[in-house]
């Protein structure tokens, strides 16, 4: 049955215009990553694991970040797992490549936050034989609403620190994103707010799902990209996943055009059945508090989403003069 928080993300097009187990030698605990990344990852685990990835960076002799460095961190549980969990591991995955005795390290965080992103998305998108258009509106319907509700956007207070990180993230990467983005004429940001949303800025993830780069993806979209030369080609990869998903090509980069494809992307289940706004675009603002198809695909009025929303992002990127006036 398809997923009511999504439809599949060629649905609004047509209205708008590997292995299953990875063993790294040494990597992780007993030697293997070779957890199957749809099954439940308990705080103790991600406890556990992460422990074990920083003691061997120490081991390798890599030197902490000295903004990791500097923060008490909390303990994690299941309210907080991918906020405390993802920054934790992009720094190994950046700290692997700074040794040749590290690789195992980068590889083995890239294992893991490949399966907490997938935990917290919370989603397992099903293949349809065709689009979706039954609860599909016009972008031309949700201008107005688009635009009041961008203006009007506040960052939650208590989730100042976590934007903060977001977009330290996507400027720290713009470059990248921007070469990409001149190749198939795709603003930067949008792009770097998929790769937020879809992999967890991780470059030994593919932009189509977050499933790591050793292999082709092994969640839905299933095996992409056909054509690809593994295990390090992010950016032949990310090109597969904007045609995938139809943004190759297309003219209109206003903000409610981009607000209306992040949200297709997602999914027209928050608006078919009348819940709060969807996370994906607002989440950590004042717009959203909680409520959130969990892993199941059953919706969780209590469960919060631990994800920065796009139109959140885009924002605070906006205000900081990172991108002219949209």
């Amino acid at each position: 049955m398809r997923n009511m928080s999504r439809m599949d993300r060629r649905d609004f097009l047509a209205g708008a215009g590997g292995a299953a187990t990875v063993v790294i030698a040494g990597a992780g605990i007993d030697g293997a990553w070779a957890q199957d990344d749809r099954a439940p990852l308990s705080p103790s685990a991600l406890q556990r694991q992460l422990s074990t990835l920083e003691e061997r960076a120490r081991a390798a002799g890599l030197p902490e970040a000295p903004a990791l460095r500097s923060e008490r961190r909390a303990r994690i549980t299941q309210a907080n797992a991918y906020l405390e969990g993802m920054p934790r591991l992009l720094e190994l995955m950046e700290r692997s490549e700074l040794g040749l005795r590290s690789a195992e390290v980068g590889a083995g965080a890239a294992e893991l936050l490949s399966r907490l992103h997938r935990q917290e998305y919370g989603w397992a998108r099903t293949p349809g034989p065709g689009p979706d258009l039954r609860a599909a509106p016009t972008l031309d319907r949700l201008r107005a609403e688009y635009r009041r509700m961008f203006e009007a956007c506040r960052v939650r207070p208590e989730f100042q620190g976590a934007v903060a990180h977001n977009v330290g993230r996507l400027r720290q990467s713009r470059a990248r994103y921007e070469r990409l983005g001149g190749e198939v004429q795709i603003p930067w940001y949008f792009i770097g707010i998929i790769h937020a949303l879809e992999a967890s800025f991780s470059f030994m993830g593919h932009l189509h799902n977050g499933d790591v780069l050793t292999r082709r993806t092994r969640n839905v979209p299933r095996n992409r990209p056909q054509v690809w030369l593994p295990p390090s080609d992010w950016e032949s990869s990310a090109k597969d996943a904007l045609d995938y998903d139809g943004f190759l090509g297309q003219s209109d980069w206003s903000l409610e055009a981009m607000l209306y494809r992040w949200e297709a992307y997602n999914g027209w289940g928050y608006r078919r059945t009348g819940r709060p706004p969807t996370p994906y675009l607002w989440s950590f603002s004042h717009h959203y508090s909680r409520g959130k198809y969990a892993s199941d695909g059953r919706y969780d009025p209590q469960l919060k989403s631990q994800q920065c929303g796009a139109a959140v992002m885009l924002k605070e990127l906006l205000s900081a003069g990172d991108v002219a006036q949209l």
